[in-house]
């Protein structure tokens, strides 16, 4: 078996196998690495599965004690040198807590806050009790009126290129899911591949034909849309056509919801619309009266295609307006210049830019999250940060066997005045349980605020979270909302201002406006909060949060626990809370809205 190393005095790992006792500066061919060598505080060596995420004492069934020295002999090959210690100083050693840790990070000290105040909506183990609006729903549970909008109809796996990052694909039509890698023994139906103009078409791989429809997609034609167009509540059959941009509206899977995308096709009696690219190849079936017209505004981003005029082509814009006689949108380009449009010839871009869904690490490094834009409806452009779960390649590659994928919940999280990223705190801090926990389980969004102690936050935040819960990596469901200082009064703000967006909230070390009580806790009085406070901090003195709390209980809200401790000054909070230990983890992860697609 292959154990990765930790180097002292080098940037990278080296591989030793517990076997022979060889030792390689490369990863050895063909050999499946996912041991990685730790050393507890006390210098006692442990195990860390980097796939399974466990820790052990001794790897089953090998020799696990690690000889000690400098390093491997440089250029000599596999079979040369002995295997040093690890060491903190490397970016990996350290980093998992050892199998005794029970939570908390290698020398830390754990969690130290008590529970002062639990409402009476959270059992002794802290999972949402009772029967109230909060309660989650349950595997397979759907809490949506009515019949589901998007239905898995038929088995198909489409090999995809993403036509931006140029990555690579698999398609299943009815799961709904993108893989890296095929199931054993399955093998793609149809190949993707778009016209100069942008307009996608599918060659069968069985029968060597290409067409512009897929599967059974060209079941519905046109014509009968459009005849069922009387009386249905839905816009004129004529905005409905293949490759025309629509609006989603309506719908009971809510986070699909004011998303854009394109007219695919039309499969017994629904539309198949495919959102953006970097849903990564989503498509939705729905009725036709749940699609409309693009509406006005800066935030309906389009990408002109199919023109005759080709300078045109590939030319970003915003819909400025429509003309209902004639069937066509008045484009707004860059220049200011307006072009009038046929639906079909617009290719809709989502408002979610620079977000890369290729091979994202497996480890936590410094400066990983990537660095992205967000365009909110107003037009304005919006920075965060994102980083994928440690997981996450790992799981798209198993996906494919398993038939399936699991969504990950996602943290997003509101920094302090003068902060920055989740995981750009302290760099020191990085092999913290508590943050190589969250970077496993979460999905880490990290807003730029561009607001002070004095301002209500904008809602381009909440924007931001309605659009990225529309990705088929993200849990709708469990989404949760937590800063610290600054940040914590934003996670006041913003969770009153969308209730129903976050599955819990958790304000640390915060500040409100006392004047916003009333609202604050009147928006809040169904939500699962997680408070976290120091009775020592004079930044945002505990008194002056005292009366929110107990206005929510005034309220009947039954899901409020308060965390407080004695000692911790207000700077170091972030580190006592989100580093030291998983517990703020572990209690959100315990919480989840309603099922509802």
């Amino acid at each position: 078996m292959w154990l990765k190393v930790p180097s002292e005095g080098h940037d990278e790992p080296y591989y030793w196998n517990t076997v022979s006792g060889e030792t390689s500066w490369t990863k050895p061919s063909g050999a499946d690495v996912e041991w990685v060598a730790q050393k507890t505080s006390n210098g006692l060596n442990y195990y860390w599965n980097e796939r399974t995420l466990e820790s052990a004492w001794e790897i089953p069934g090998e020799r696990t004690n690690v000889p000690t020295a400098s390093s491997p002999a440089v250029g000599v090959g596999v079979g040369a040198g002995s295997i040093p210690s690890a060491n903190a100083s490397n970016r990996a050693t350290g980093s998992i807590p050892s199998p005794a840790a029970s939570g908390k990070a290698a020398g830390g000290c754990g969690w130290q806050f008590f529970v002062q105040r639990k409402g009476p909506g959270l059992s002794d183990d802290g999972v949402v009790g009772g029967s109230g609006p909060r309660v989650d729903g349950g595997p397979g549970a759907d809490a949506a009126a009515g019949e589901r909008d998007a239905v898995d109809e038929g088995t198909l796996w489409v090999d995809v290129q993403d036509p931006d990052s140029g990555q690579r694909y698999f398609w299943n039509f009815h799961k709904r899911i993108s893989v890296t890698f095929l199931p054993p023994g399955i093998r793609a139906r149809w190949q993707a591949h778009t016209t100069p103009q942008g307009n996608y078409y599918y060659y069968d791989l069985q029968s060597g034909v290409s067409s512009w429809h897929m599967f059974n997609m060209a079941m519905d034609r046109h014509h009968d849309i459009e005849e069922d167009a009387q009386g249905s509540g839905g816009p004129d059959a004529r905005w409905i056509e293949q490759g025309a941009a629509v609006l989603l509206r309506g719908l009971a899977e809510r986070r699909y919801n004011e998303q854009i995308g394109s007219i695919h096709g039309f499969v017994n009696g629904r539309i198949a619309v495919l959102l953006p690219d970097c849903f990564m190849g989503t498509m939705i079936l729905v009725r036709r009266r749940n699609v409309s017209p693009l509406i006005r505004g800066p935030g309906s981003i389009v990408e002109l295609r199919g023109l005759s005029h080709t300078h045109l082509n590939g030319q970003i814009g915003t819909v400025d307006g429509a003309n209902p006689d004639l069937f066509k949108y008045q484009i707004k380009m860059r220049d200011g210049n307006i072009k009038v449009v046929r639906p079909p010839k617009l290719q809709p871009r989502s408002c979610l830019w620079n977000i890369s869904l290729g091979q994202s690490p497996s480890w936590l490094e410094w400066r990983q999250e990537q660095a992205c834009l967000f365009i909110d409806s107003g037009g304005q452009h919006r920075r965060y940060s994102l980083h994928l779960p440690l997981t996450f390649s790992a799981s798209m590659a198993e996906a494919g066997t398993q038939g399936s994928l699991e969504p990950w919940p996602m943290i997003v999280y509101l920094h302090g005045a003068g902060g920055s990223s989740f995981l750009m705190h302290s760099k020191k801090r990085l092999k913290s349980a508590g943050l190589q926990h969250a970077a496993a389980k979460f999905v880490l969004v990290s807003p730029h605020c561009d607001w002070t102690w004095k301002d209500v936050p904008g809602p381009w935040v909440t924007e931001l979270v309605t659009v990225l819960q529309a990705a088929w990596w993200v849990d709708p469901n469990r989404i949760y909302l937590t800063g610290c200082s600054m940040g914590g009064m934003s996670t006041w703000e913003l969770g009153a201002q969308r209730p129903d967006l976050f599955a819990a909230i958790a304000p640390v070390a915060a500040h409100h406006n006392a004047e916003r009580t009333a609202f604050i806790a009147r928006q809040l009085r169904q939500m699962p909060i997680f408070v976290v406070h120091s009775r020592y901090d004079d930044t945002c003195p505990m008194n002056k949060e005292e009366p929110l709390w107990n206005r929510l209980l005034q309220e009947q809200n039954r899901w409020l626990q308060v965390n407080l401790a004695n000692e911790i000054d207000h700077c170091n909070m972030y580190e006592k809370t989100y580093c030291d230990d998983i517990m703020l983890y572990d209690w959100l992860l315990k919480r989840s809205l309603p099922v509802r697609g």
